[in-house]
């Protein structure tokens, strides 16, 4: 169940609005807001040490990383699960996995591109696929839809992505660890 929702626009470092058209969002809505570096405390406790979902959430997590490091912020530890591919997993065979159309598939009723209300419908998909399938929890839902999660750390990413096989997932966790071990001497240095 959604427990809580909420949400905050960020004054970005340059007054670049090349989105506009999509969310709506301009200079006048940003301009007297907090920059990320100054909102980043009071969110952070929503990322360390937690289970992050989202759609296409590797483009998300890259644009966190990115922010953290344009202010220096040592990233965060979590897992995260991508709604998209779940709902590739889930309902194959829909003409598309955008948030819109996977929303309406399973009569979730949301204001598209208004980020508590994209956030609001990820929750959905996801709680969804754990009634579909039976499980209690999205590391169950990611094991039983063969998804492997992504993972954010300090100095790494390893993101989220669908196991040819599900049911394998113990076995890919197995591989990656391995070809983590083989590139330790290749690992790049944490810019903060």
């Amino acid at each position: 169940k959604v427990v809580k929702r909420s949400s905050s626009l960020i004054r970005p470092p340059k007054l670049d609005f090349e989105y506009t058209w999509i969310n709506g969002v301009g200079e006048n809505d940003v301009r007297d807001k907090p920059s990320f570096h100054e909102l980043w405390p009071q969110v952070e406790q929503y990322f360390e040490n937690r289970f992050v979902i989202a759609r296409n959430a590797d483009f998300d997590v890259s644009a966190l990383r990115h922010a953290l490091n344009v202010y220096a912020i040592p990233h965060p530890t979590f897992r995260y699960l991508c709604t998209r591919k779940l709902a590739k997993r889930l309902w194959p065979g829909l003409d598309s996995y955008g948030l819109a159309r996977v929303s309406i598939h399973l009569r979730v009723d949301f204001i598209h591109h208004d980020p508590a209300e994209d956030a609001f419908a990820c929750a959905h998909i996801a709680l969804r696929g754990c009634e579909q399938l039976g499980v209690e929890n999205l590391e169950d839902l990611a094991n039983r839809t063969g998804i492997l999660l992504g993972r954010m750390r300090p100095c790494r990413l390893e993101k989220c992505r669908l196991i040819s096989q599900p049911g394998t997932v113990k076995e890919a966790q197995a591989e990656r660890r391995n070809r983590r071990k083989s590139r330790r001497l290749l690992e790049y240095t944490c810019p903060v």
